[in-house]
C-alpha cells in the first residue's frame, strides 16, 4: 500500500520545475504562497491595525468612511509614528458621511506635522461612491504588510458590526501599494480646506438627519422578520428545555456563566455528544471557524433548530420576567 501511495504521489521538484515553466500556472502558485490568513473578529482587526501602527515606518489608508469614534481608537497611535518620523497618508471619502470632526481632527493632525501627513478626500463620479477599506503598512525591516476587508474607521466597524478583513503580505501588498498610490496622486483626490469642511458639515447634518431615519425603519424590518422567523418548535422559555451552543457569546463564558445560568432557570445544557437531543443549539456571534461549522453542520443534519444570541437573550429575558411574576410579591412575604 505505501508502494502505491508513494507511485501515486508526483516528484516535488518536477513538480515545481513544470509549474516555473508555465507563466500562468507560475504566477498562480506565487498568488497561493502570498499570506491571506482571515482575521475573523472585529477586536483582532482593531488588535492587528494598532500593532502594525506601532511597527511601521509609514502607512498609507483607504477609507471610505471615518466616524470621530473609530478615529479615536488609533488616534494615539498615529501620533505616536508621527513623533518618531513615520508618514501618514489618508485617503477617504465622504459618499458615506464619513464625519466632518474626524475630518477636521485629520487636518489637525497634519498640520502639526505637514512634512510627514496628508490627507485627502475622493472625489467621486456621479454613478459611484468611494468604499475601499485598506491599510497599507511599511516597516523599518521585513515585508510589508496590509489589511483589507469591510470594516470601516468606526467604532462598529471595528467593535460591532459583524465584519470579514484579511492580512495581505508578500506581492499582494505590492498590487495595493499601487492600487493606492495612483488614487492618492490621481484627478479625483482633493485637497481639504476650511471652506469646503464648513459647507460639508452643513450637508453631513442634513444626511445625518435622514440616517437617523433610515435607522427606525432598519429597526423595524429586523423587528417584523424576529417574529416571523419564530417557529414554534424553537423553545419560549428556559425551565425545562434543552440548549447546546456553538460559537462565543461575549460576556458570558460557558462553564461560569452561560451553563450555571441556564440550570439555574430550570433548562439543561447539551454538549457535542448529546447535541441530537438539544432542542435548539444557539449560535454565538463570536465566530470559531471550522468548529463552529462543524457544529452547525450537525445540527443541520439531526433537524435541530438553530437559533442566534439575539434570539437566546429573548428567551432568557422572558423567563426572567415569568420567574417574578410568580415569585410572591413583598407586601404579601412581609
Amino acid at each position: 500500500m505505501a508502494a502505491d501511495a508513494d507511485r501515486r504521489r508526483p516528484n516535488s521538484k518536477a513538480a515545481e520545475q513544470t509549474l516555473r515553466s508555465n507563466p500562468q500556472i507560475h504566477d498562480d502558485l506565487s498568488w497561493r504562497r502570498t499570506r491571506v490568513p482571515t482575521i475573523l473578529s472585529e477586536a483582532d482587526t482593531l488588535s492587528e491595525i494598532r500593532k502594525c501602527c506601532r511597527r511601521a515606518t509609514r502607512i498609507r489608508v483607504a477609507i471610505g468612511l471615518i466616524t470621530q469614534g473609530g478615529l479615536d481608537l488609533i488616534g494615539t497611535d498615529l501620533e505616536q509614528l508621527l513623533d518618531r518620523d513615520g508618514e501618514i497618508r489618508v485617503l477617504v471619502g465622504t459618499d458615506m458621511a464619513t464625519d466632518p470632526d474626524a475630518i477636521e481632527a485629520l487636518l489637525a493632525l497634519e498640520k502639526r506635522n505637514s512634512h510627514r501627513m496628508t490627507i485627502r478626500r475622493f472625489a467621486s463620479g456621479s454613478r459611484q461612491i468611494f468604499h475601499p477599506k485598506v491599510w497599507i503598512f511599511s516597516f523599518r525591516s521585513g515585508p510589508g504588510e496590509a489589511i483589507v476587508g469591510s470594516s470601516n474607521l468606526t467604532l462598529a466597524g471595528l467593535r460591532g458590526n459583524l465584519e470579514a478583513n484579511a492580512v495581505v503580505s508578500g506581492g499582494g501588498v505590492v498590487e495595493l501599494e499601487g492600487f493606492f498610490d495612483e488614487l492618492f496622486e490621481g484627478g479625483r483626490a482633493k485637497h481639504i480646506d476650511a471652506t469646503w469642511l464648513d459647507a460639508y458639515r452643513e450637508l453631513w447634518k442634513q444626511q445625518r438627519a435622514a440616517q437617523r431615519k433610515l435607522d427606525r425603519l432598519q429597526k423595524k424590518v429586523k423587528a417584523i422578520r424576529v417574529r416571523r422567523a419564530v417557529r414554534t418548535t424553537i423553545p419560549t422559555r428556559i425551565q425545562k428545555h434543552s440548549f447546546a451552543f456553538t460559537g462565543g457569546i461575549a460576556g458570558w463564558p460557558r462553564t461560569s456563566t452561560l451553563y450555571p445560568t441556564i440550570r439555574h432557570y430550570g433548562g439543561e445544557v447539551k454538549e457535542f455528544e448529546g447535541l441530537n437531543k438539544a432542542e435548539c443549539l444557539v449560535h454565538g456571534d463570536t465566530r470559531n471557524d471550522r468548529q463552529t461549522t462543524r457544529k452547525l453542520r450537525a445540527a443541520r443534519h439531526h433537524g435541530i433548530e438553530i437559533i442566534s444570541e439575539s434570539d437566546f437573550f429573548e428567551i432568557l429575558d422572558k423567563e426572567k420576567r415569568l420567574r417574578k411574576r410568580t415569585r410572591p410579591g413583598r407586601s404579601m412575604q412581609r
